[in-house]
């Protein structure tokens, strides 16, 4: 109680106190104290305002550590699932056109980490026939806000071919700026190429039996003309 620390001031030879009571939301998170041990000390309001907003600058610093501290670690544990999944995320300012990535997002264009890259140079990297349906799905979730979902082929520098999934749709900057596409992109060659050969079988069963059919016609009809 007031007492109680009274009698610790003065054993400790402390002559004014101040405790400045600093709050977060609304509720006091902190307190700024400050001491005088020569001699009594007469604190003007005016002081005590500034020490109040130099004691709030202080927190609000701490505060700011300790979120990217957070955001770090979230990032961290994000990179890690993202990575196990072989998803990349990316963002598309579409005023500049630079085109930011995670390191997987970068492998899937075949990009280093040390490059800017621009859309002209992502869409150079996808397959001729899928160029225009990408570029169209991009203005497509820029002017309808939108979620675009687009599946086509990239090419690596020995012409192998992969198939790339994309998902993506406008965000908004917090701090007011314009308005960017984010997204993630996961490579999806093996279920291409396992629908590409189950289409072939299907066809194939198809062809079978067409030609069975066939088959029973003609046997059918020789049965007939025997019979006759």
């Amino acid at each position: 109680d007031a007492t109680l620390d009274r009698e610790s001031f003065v054993q400790l030879g402390i002559k004014t106190a101040l405790a400045i009571p600093l709050g977060l939301d609304g509720r006091v998170h902190h307190i700024l104290v400050v001491h005088a041990t020569r001699k009594p000390v007469l604190l003007h309001l005016l002081l005590v305002s500034q020490l109040r907003l130099l004691g709030e600058i202080f927190i609000n610093a701490i505060e700011r550590r300790d979120l990217l501290k957070s955001l770090t670690v979230h990032r961290e544990r994000l990179d890690m699932a993202a990575a196990s999944a072989g998803v990349g995320f990316w963002e598309l300012d579409l005023e500049t056109k630079v085109f930011w990535a995670t390191p997987i997002a970068l492998a899937h264009f075949h990009f280093s980490e040390d490059q800017t890259i621009t859309l002209d140079d992502i869409l150079a990297h996808i397959h001729p026939e899928d160029r225009d349906m990408v570029a169209r799905n991009i203005e497509c979730a820029r002017n309808l806000d939108v979620e675009v979902e687009v599946e086509y082929r990239v090419s690596n520098n020995d012409d192998q071919v992969r198939w790339l999934f994309s998902r993506g749709r406008m965000r908004t900057n917090e701090q007011g700026g314009a308005p960017f596409l984010a997204g993630v992109t996961s490579e999806c060659t093996e279920r291409k190429e396992l629908e590409h050969r189950l289409r072939a079988q299907v066809q194939e069963i198809s062809q079978l039996r067409e030609q069975l059919e066939q088959e029973n016609i003609v046997l059918r009809s020789e049965s007939a003309v025997e019979e006759i």
